[in-house]
């Protein structure tokens, strides 16, 4: 190698060289970010009732700016559920039934994460939950979705490298085939048009389909989410 260098010249080892940086960065972007999952659980009984509000935290690998940016979005995105309304509710219910019931019960309110996509410098990790207090249960699923090399969240017309016009327009046509014949088919387009590209929740399958959900309510009655296609991830950088 060294005989072959010095007789090509300088040019050559710059050629070399170059071409060594620009696998290694390949290898770094399409090489999948480890992870560890931790399960927290906050539970109260409440006589005969008891209350469960649980959460799987998700904490990536390593000690980089971006790793850690992501990892303090992911410990909000904890808190926020730990703290919010449905928790709250979930501990309350219980409480007041456990009054007038002595029948046994569990009210929960709990998440699973699962780590879909992870590759090519993305990492999409959906977030499931489940709520019941007594009545009717309702379902959700929704995504967090980063950029590993800045720590950025990613919106939906990113991943797809398409406009938000276009990942609009693939909505309406899924809507319409669902919905059309519903009396608030219309009111279920303008949800659709009044939202904003950010506000647009979506995760990525591992076989890189990008999914658009809808919260429990949104669109129509029930209480489960409802997850549309709108196309492949197409990074366009």
């Amino acid at each position: 190698m060294k005989k072959l260098v010095k007789a090509l010249g300088a040019g050559a080892l710059l050629v070399v060289l170059t071409l060594s940086c620009g696998m290694a960065m390949t290898e770094s972007v399409s090489a999948k970010v480890g992870y560890t999952k931790k399960a927290i659980n906050k539970n109260e009984q409440f006589g005969t009732i008891k209350a469960e509000v649980g959460y799987q935290l998700v904490q990536l690998k390593g000690d980089s700016p971006a790793i850690k940016k992501i990892n303090k979005a992911l410990k909000k995105d904890y808190k926020k559920f730990m703290k919010g309304s449905n928790a709250k509710e979930v501990k309350s219910y219980a409480e007041e039934t456990s009054k007038v019931s002595k029948e046994e019960d569990t009210y929960y309110w709990n998440e699973t994460s699962s780590v879909k996509y992870n590759k090519n410098g993305v990492i999409s990790i959906v977030i499931s939950t489940q709520w019941y207090a007594g009545g009717v249960s309702n379902v959700d699923l929704y995504g967090l979705n980063f950029d590993v090399e800045t720590g950025k969240k990613l919106y939906v017309n990113q991943v797809c490298g398409k406009s938000t016009k276009y990942i609009k327009n693939k909505l309406y046509k899924a809507l319409k085939k669902s919905f059309e014949a519903d009396a608030d088919y219309e009111k279920v387009v303008d949800t659709v048009k009044n939202k904003r590209t950010k506000k647009i929740r979506f995760y990525i399958k591992k076989n890189g389909k990008v999914m658009v959900s809808f919260e429990p309510y949104e669109l129509l009655y029930g209480g489960w989410y409802r997850e549309f296609k709108v196309g492949k991830i197409n990074l366009l950088w």
